[in-house]
């Protein structure tokens, strides 16, 4: 049914554009005749001035008309009964008259003579001055020519230029008003300006839509500089949303902006690290701080157990959802899983914007329950040419080190632990050790990492343009890790006439990427073994001393890191064209078709100069992930205002969307020679993996949404989405997805003016469903899979049931959300507020549920339980000083309660495991419970240390232990340990996300202090209790220093034993608190004063250092409180196990614009 739906959207899709053709031929017909004809009809009764006409647009339109009222403003015209646009209105009304219009900015208009302007014409000011975005407009009188020749004595003439504070660029259309005069002119396309006033004028007033007005004091100066800063509060600042955008003030959702500026304060390698700490309710974590590592990200908590979690991206105007299992062949999550994002280049971003609530969300239907992230790229804007250039080089170095034992403190603590076993056994090692080798001094290096990022865009309003490329390279703090990064971007805009437009989005990049997963060889390597042997080989411990066990036979570390070839490279094309045609007034249609295009190659080699490549005689491996999605959207929209009462904005869709996928993988051993590595893999005598998967899925669509507003300040919005997923049971494909939501501008109200402290206040709520498919496809039908059985001699192909039994009414998972939220601005919006209140409740859980062995299954995939998240939010920003010393500040906070409220009928508690591949597997420690968090850590409770025998036979719970052994608690009291004694002990999902900036300026220097946080966060530090197993079978950490050698020595730490100890067991003991506080970065900066220089051929030159994680507040005693060894799997969130480590980076860098 969803093919033949999916046939059909594209028949709907190819007819729309083929009905758009006529109209796109006639426009384009039409361009080279005489507009001055076009066949509007005019009202002779009803004439008016020019002047009034074009002040009258300025109010219906929102924009600054700039024109001569003496020289052209009293003349008669006729009203014009069809104004589409404000553009097809002004070309009809001055073409007739001899006049034209230049638009040089996006609410500027000049209005002029069509012939050659004489040079006695001088520049006129601006229609308005605007004091602030709140402000109602004032009124200029223009003056003629004449009037300034004649009519006042002029005495001084000052000129100059009027630029961005934030950018530096030049500001076309700012008015220079000479303060207590009506004498003014406007500044350039350029930002210039030249006005000649009253010899008693001794203040100029600039002011411009958007940007702080500033009055200037002449002082004698003939030449005034200026540059203005943006209104930060702006009410009118557009936010973009799904399928459109629209003004913040008209707001009804809850969505955060994060911008440009903010995007690259932070350099980082992917766009979603961007938004860390400064979005309320986002929680963002790194599964691996390696360069490319993966990242995982967590929108008003988790609403799913094994549904995916993350967010969906919409990367101008394409879904994606960042599934990090799909780049590796395997098609599974380790925590050296890659980033899915990686390949777009954070540099390219106008805006990311965060979808919270349901309102915001439920245009995306099906895929919206997790939040959505609105990624829009930078584009062409009208204007002159820019060129920009970013680049920064900088050093990366590890933040710190383990405390490890060294050679001779090993050789001691090891033959301590093989003489207390049943059967001791003579010393291992000689004391002091001949060798004290530091592995990680060998392994971790300090990383280079450089960016440079070159832009070209511009435009003339009828074609706007942008071209960038970017060239990224981070070596990692491990040897042998790195992730480089090509790539190039291509949009484009084209306004064939007022009526028809297209354009196209477009990046193509190519990245190679080697996450080093060898912290577990570094940390756990001998310290009493050289690096190289006598002849200056890798020294290979191909004969330990201690045979109990097989750690000690670990690999040289430093031969893994240089020597081991483990590479991913991604191929990568994302992009749409669209094109738009405005049917009637109102009224557009609008057609897209898109494409994500991912080739992942693997390749991998281990030689014979490593244990690993002994024991197999050298390995190689290939393998290809091919992964390519389609999508075509059409849309219409309608929007419309009447009697200054009503406003209306309609949007409706017919979407589709395919994802195909298609992988290999190949693995050989035993080559005759390194030499050929993996390129020659047919060279290995021995295959031991071949495999292969592919899988489908379509989505179709139909989307709706009315935004209504009443009296410019009651806002209502509709949204609705049906989703037919091809994942789900028959019957069960199409899920329904509505939301509501409305606000109330308080502040907007007349019995609210007489008052200054409140300068904003709304009042906005919402309730909507939103959907999550993020299951893998087919789970609803009988799948088998292929093997390998013996008959007689011969191997033989059979197929068999897959592990997963079918379940033909597998259906949605949906998620109800309550928001209300309240949005205030102080002192002229000098202080901004926005609290937020939401309740979520998942309902028909995705969940793989385990089934009894005898049905010949493993699990079936069901639709049960429900999970809630309830928390609240806070974001505050404020401008504190302002003047030559500004500083602002933004801050937020959020807290977040999640709770499994129901399972199955007949389970209240469902095990996890961490995935199967992961060093030293701890088994099930990860319980799903009802009324507690997903995700609880499933442990035993450390009891301290037996003392001696007499104690263990008074308790009698752990009759086979010895003095020095661990003890643990008795929880069910029934005289014996084992796993019935085990409880849940923490959770590895924060409560608490914070963060908070500090940005000062003094003229042109700035300094800027970003801070992020976490606090009531558990961590599982399974690396710590890898690193205090005192088996003397690898290296330990200086714990052992503190070990249990007789009674009273030690309550905390056990004895050395390499054998005869029933434990340890995982217990609460390794389970810490995971709060931190981090210097995330620090940025001082200096920009050049182009405009005192006088330098016209540069508009921005700012240099800059920035330093991230700088300091780090935490009481975690591993590595670093940042980490997540699950990589995305919600179930191993807050896990500790063998991490890259967090890496402190020091970043120098210049931007320039041209």
């Amino acid at each position: 049914m969803l093919n033949n739906l999916t046939t059909n959207g594209w028949v709907i899709s190819v007819y729309l554009w083929f009905m758009m053709l006529p109209a796109i031929g006639q426009e384009l017909a039409s361009l080279p005749t005489d507009y001055s004809s076009t066949n509007l009809q005019y009202q002779d009764e009803q004439t008016t001035t020019l002047e009034s006409l074009l002040i009258s647009y300025e109010k219906k339109y929102r924009v600054s008309i700039i024109f001569n009222s003496d020289e052209i403003g009293k003349q008669k015209v006729s009203k014009l009964t069809d104004e589409s646009t404000l553009d097809s209105s002004l070309k009809s009304l001055l073409d007739p008259i001899g006049l034209t219009f230049k638009k040089i900015d996006d609410n500027v208009y000049v209005v002029k003579r069509a012939k050659k302007r004489q040079k006695s014409v001088k520049k006129v000011e601006r229609s308005r001055t605007v004091l602030s975005t709140n402000s109602p407009p004032t009124r200029v009188k223009r003056l003629s020519p004449k009037a300034q020749s004649y009519e006042v004595k002029f005495a001084q003439t000052i000129s100059g230029k009027v630029t961005d504070t934030d950018t530096n660029e030049p500001l076309p259309g700012v008015n220079i008003l000479a303060k207590g005069t009506t004498a003014g002119t406007v500044s350039d396309v350029d930002g210039n300006y030249r006005l000649t006033v009253a010899d008693e004028v001794t203040t100029l007033v600039f002011s411009s839509i958007g940007y702080e007005t500033v009055e200037e004091a002449i002082s004698g100066r003939s030449t005034i500089n200026l540059a203005l800063a943006p209104d930060i509060q702006s009410l009118e600042e557009v936010v973009v949303v799904g399928y459109g955008s629209v003004k913040r003030r008209d707001l009804t959702g809850s969505v955060a902006s994060i911008s440009s500026e903010e995007i690259q304060a932070v350099p980082v390698a992917s766009p979603e690290q961007a938004i860390q700490g400064r979005v309320p309710g986002v929680q963002v974590t790194q599964a691996s701080a390696a360069p490319g590592g993966g990242v995982s990200i967590r929108i008003r908590g988790s609403n799913s157990v094994n549904a995916g979690n993350e967010p969906l991206y919409v990367i101008d105007g394409f879904p994606v959802y960042s599934d990090n299992t799909l780049s590796n062949v395997q098609g599974r999550a380790t925590r050296a899983t890659p980033n899915a994002l990686a390949s777009i280049n954070p540099y390219d971003i106008e805006s990311i914007e965060v979808l919270k609530d349901a309102s915001a969300t439920a245009i995306y239907g099906a895929r919206g329950a997790n939040g959505v992230v609105l990624i829009t790229t930078k584009r062409g804007k009208a204007g002159r040419n820019v060129v920009n250039l970013n680049s920064y080089v900088g050093v990366q170095e590890v933040r710190n080190q383990y405390d490890l034992l060294n050679g001779s403190q090993f050789a001691e603590f090891a033959n301590e632990a093989v003489n207390n076993i049943p059967e001791p056994l003579p010393p291992l090692y000689d004391v002091p050790a001949p060798v004290n080798t530091n592995w990680q001094d060998e392994v971790f290096r300090t990383g280079v990492v450089q960016n440079h990022s070159l832009s070209f865009s511009g435009g003339d309003g009828n074609t706007n343009y942008l071209v960038s490329g970017e060239y990224y390279n981070e070596e990692g703090v491990v040897r042998g890790s790195q992730f480089e990064r090509y790539s190039f971007r291509f949009n484009l805009d084209k306004k064939v006439s007022e009526r028809v437009s297209f354009g196209n989005s477009l990046t193509l990049s190519r990245s190679d990427n080697d996450i080093r997963d060898i912290l577990a060889t570094t940390l756990q390597a001998l310290p009493n073994i050289p690096v190289f042997d006598n002849e200056g080989n890798y020294f290979l411990n191909t004969d330990p001393a201690l045979v109990i066990g097989i750690g000690s036979r670990i690999d040289n570390p430093l031969a893994v890191a240089n020597e081991v070839t483990n590479e991913l490279l991604t191929t990568r094309a994302l992009g749409n064209i669209y094109g738009e045609v405005k049917l009637l007034k109102g009224l557009t249609a609008k057609v897209l078709v898109g494409g994500d295009l991912i080739y992942n190659k693997e390749n991998g080699y281990t030689p014979q100069s490593t244990l690993g490549g002994i024991d197999l005689g050298g390995a190689a491996s290939q393998g290809t992930v091919e992964n390519i999605s389609w999508l075509n959207e059409n849309t219409l929209n309608y929007q419309n205002s009447w009697n200054e009462k009503h406003s209306i904005n309609v949007v409706v869709g017919l979407t589709f969307q395919r994802q195909n996928l298609e992988a290999y993988n190949l693995r050989r051993t035993q080559f005759p020679t390194d030499a050929t590595s993996y390129y020659d893999i047919s060279a290995g005598a021995e295959d031991q993996n071949i495999s292969s998967r592919a899988f489908q899925f379509t989505l179709n669509s139909y989307l709706g949404r009315i935004n209504y507003t009443l009296l410019d300040r009651y806002l209502f919005t509709f949204t609705a989405r049906a989703d037919g997923s091809s994942k789900f049971g028959e019957g069960r494909k199409y899920g329904f997805f509505p939301s509501g939501a409305v606000a109330w501008r308080i502040s907007d109200e007349p019995f609210f003016q007489n008052q200054e402290l409140i300068s904003n206040l709304k009042l906005r709520t919402s309730y909507g469903i939103t959907g999550n498919q993020e299951i893998p496809p087919y789970r609803s039908l009988n799948r088998l899979r292929a093997g390998r059985v013996i008959i007689g001699q011969e191997a033989v192909t059979s197929y068999n049931p897959a592990n997963e039994l079918p379940n033909p009414d597998l259906g949605w998972e949906q998620t109800t959300q309550f928001d209300i939220g309240l949005d205030i601005g102080l002192f002229n919006n000098r202080l901004n507020l926005t609290a937020d209140y939401y309740h979520k409740l998942t309902d028909d859980l995705l969940f793989r549920v385990p089934v009894p062995a005898n049905t010949g299954f493993s699990f079936i995939w069901e639709n049960i339980g429900q999970i809630e998240n309830e928390g609240f939010e806070l974001a505050l920003s404020s401008n504190n000083l302002v003047g030559d010393f500004r500083w602002t500040t933004s801050a937020n906070i959020s807290v977040n309660d999640n709770r499994v409220i129901e399972l199955a009928q007949d389970d209240t508690q469902l095990f996890a495991t961490l995935f199967p591949n992961t060093p030293g597997n701890v088994g099930n420690i990860v319980l799903v419970e009802e009324g507690a968090p997903i995700g609880s850590f499933y442990t035993h409770v450390f009891d301290g240390i037996w003392q001696n025998q007499d104690e263990i036979d008074a308790v009698g719970t752990m009759p086979n232990a010895l003095p020095g052994d661990e003890r643990y608690r008795d929880i069910n009291e029934d005289g014996v340990i084992n796993g019935d004694d085990r409880m849940i002990t923490g959770n590895g999902l924060p409560r608490i996300l914070y963060g908070f900036t500090n940005d000062f300026a003094y003229k042109n220097f700035e300094l800027s202090l970003f801070f992020q946080g976490v606090a009531q966060a558990d961590i599982l530090n399974v690396t710590r209790r890898e690193l205090e197993l005192l088996d003397g079978d690898a290296n330990v950490s200086t714990a052992a220093l503190d070990r249990w050698t007789g009674s009273g020595t030690s309550n905390l730490v056990p004895r050395a034993t390499s054998g005869g100890s029933p434990g340890p067991l995982l217990s609460d003991k390794y389970i810490e608190d995971g709060s931190f506080l981090r210097l995330r970065t620090l940025t001082l900066a200096y920009s050049l004063p182009i405009a005192d220089l006088g330098w016209s051929w540069i508009s921005q030159a700012r240099f800059y250092f920035t330093g991230q994680n700088l300091l780090t507040f935490t009481d975690y005693q591993g590595i670093d409180p940042e980490v997540n060894a699950g990589g995305q799997d919600q179930l191993l969130q807050g896990f500790d196990q063998w991490s890259y480590p967090m890496q402190k980076r020091y970043i120098f860098g210049v931007n320039f614009t041209f």
